[in-house]
């Protein structure tokens, strides 16, 4: 093709049908596009900032707002407030709508359209029209917002909205021919993006410090309990150490084979290869040994020596000796004696004997 130049002064050549002049040098609209975009880029115009800015609105309709534009050496301008319409969201996966401005040469109109996209697991946006990508010159898109459509969502909201004004691949502003780019908008849209990423971060913050809080609060209550369990141990042992002190008979009355009677304590039994029983208890925490009884049978007596220790579980703070002879009369004769701190006993025919001894009739008799 011939190079085209102009614009000059034309000359008549002659005349129409309808009597209108022919010009020598008369040129199309397509000559008009070619020469303005040769300085005036793709794009918005920048002021105001809300030029074609898409906003939420009610349900599934979007607003546009009033703007400039120049496509491929085309302008258009629109002073109203327009109302698209996103299609309902899918039921089970979610796609990407695109509002965009469209050239289209044969209609000879830019206009404001939504392209659908496609439901998927990972959604993509639709892909622009440009001549240089699909081969079509009659149409050019700019790109003016993203919108994610959630499914089964009733609404679009701001959030949902990704505006794509301010990208030179898919609309840029169009510059050289103002003076000031005014980016208001923007910023009040990084504003608002900027605050609900604090908001959720605050609330995630506000969630962690409270099962943190809730989790130290009953560790403490455990801790507490335990502690409480191990000092109410603690002083039922040390409660029937003083009652031992102040009655031997308490040395043959402590049930050795019941030991809900006395808490906190391990009890662990063996038999001596001469066939006697070292019986052994000692708190369950610490392993400090309590109370000793070795059990020995001589013919028709039972000898068991019970042995109490000091709190350092080592020095002997007293011991009993307990006889248990079996009577002729099936009745049981039980002799009882022992030492305090070291005191050793009398032996009195054949009987250790104490200021504490007793005689227990377990059968009926007399003490």
């Amino acid at each position: 093709m011939a190079m085209r130049s102009g614009f000059f002064e034309s000359d008549i050549v002659g005349y129409d049908a309808e009597n209108l002049p022919i010009l020598d040098r008369a040129e199309d609209a397509e000559f008009h596009a070619e020469y303005f975009k040769s300085f005036i880029g793709n794009g918005i115009f920048p002021n105001p900032s809300d030029n074609f800015m898409v906003q939420e609105d009610e349900g599934m309709q979007l607003k546009v707002r009033p703007g400039r534009c120049f496509i491929q050496g085309f302008f258009a301008f629109d002073y109203e407030e327009q109302a698209i319409e996103i299609e309902e969201a899918d039921a089970a996966m979610n796609r990407i709508d695109r509002v965009v401005l469209r050239l289209d040469l044969p209609q000879r109109v830019i206009v404001l359209a939504v392209k659908k996209g496609t439901p998927a697991e990972s959604p993509q946006p639709p892909v622009l029209a440009r001549p240089e990508d699909s081969g079509n010159a009659d149409l050019y898109e700019l790109g003016l917002a993203d919108v994610l459509v959630s499914k089964i969502t009733p609404k679009i909201t701001q959030d949902k909205i990704t505006d794509l004004r301010l990208s030179t691949e898919f609309c840029g502003i169009v510059h050289g021919v103002v003076d000031q780019v005014d980016t208001q908008s923007l910023f009040l849209q990084y504003k608002a993006y900027l605050n609900q990423q604090m908001s959720g971060w605050n609330q995630t913050k506000t969630q962690q410090q409270a099962a943190w809080n809730s989790q130290m609060q009953q560790q403490a209550r455990d801790w507490t309990r335990q502690m409480q369990t191990q000092q109410s141990q603690q002083s039922e042992i040390e409660q029937w150490y003083d009652s031992v002190q102040n009655d031997i008979t308490k040395l043959q009355t402590f049930d050795f084979d019941n030991l809900a009677a006395l808490k906190g304590v391990t009890k662990t039994s063996r038999q001596n290869a001469d066939g006697s029983w070292i019986e052994e208890i000692r708190v369950t925490k610490t392993n400090l040994r309590v109370a000793v009884r070795q059990t020995v049978r001589q013919a028709e007596t039972w000898m068991a020596v019970v042995t109490v220790y000091d709190s350092n579980g080592t020095d002997v703070l007293k011991d009993a000796t307990i006889r248990s002879t079996r009577n002729a009369d099936g009745s049981w004769t039980e002799v009882v004696s022992g030492s305090f701190e070291g005191t050793t006993p009398s032996l009195e025919n054949g009987v250790r004997i104490s200021p504490n001894m007793q005689l227990r009739f377990l059968d009926g008799g007399e003490s």
